[in-house]
């Protein structure tokens, strides 16, 4: 049996096995694409990570939901207002009341802080076409960098349990 001190550095081990996998998977995807900025989906494929497959499926819907939440929301209310800066005021708390109070979104603030982004580049552009662009764009990558964590930590999760068996045996 082993301790909870050995267990924990073994979970360690394969979430950083995991992690290293799934961003080197998003990079070679990203350079064979000739996509020169993945961060979004590098960031998404961080937060997604999880050895526990119910909670990678909650952890990818939540991201997604509140990407797509937040990216709507900002480009409507920036097609609404055009950008400026009480622009981004009224769409912080727009968004924030409507995920917070009606929504439900998982992590609320994540549609706000995607909301912020697009809100933002619409200001500092003056366009509602770039910041339409960039909400895409983010949203594109999230699902992708989402995606690809759910997957590698299925493959890893199931290696994790043959493991487990395997050294029981």
């Amino acid at each position: 049996m082993m301790s909870d001190e050995r267990r924990w550095n073994v979970q360690g081990i394969f979430y950083a096995v995991t992690l290293t996998l799934t961003i080197s998977l998003i990079l070679s995807i990203a350079k064979l694409a000739h996509i020169t900025d993945s961060t979004w989906a590098l960031i998404s494929a961080v937060i997604c990570t999880e050895l526990n497959l119910g909670q990678v499926r909650q952890i990818i819907v939540m991201r997604i939901l509140a990407t797509i939440v937040g990216a709507t929301i900002a480009v409507a209310v920036l097609m609404i207002m055009g950008p400026g800066f009480a622009t981004i005021l009224i769409g912080v708390i727009l968004i924030t009341l409507l995920c917070h109070y009606f929504m439900r979104v998982g992590n609320w603030k994540l549609a706000v802080a995607t909301s912020v982004i697009v809100l933002v580049v619409g200001l500092n552009e003056n366009s509602i076409h770039f910041a339409e662009h960039v909400a895409i764009q983010r949203a594109l990558e999230v699902i992708a960098g989402s995606v690809t964590a759910g997957i590698v930590s299925a493959v890893a999760g199931k290696l994790g349990r043959v493991l487990q068996v395997w050294r029981k045996g």
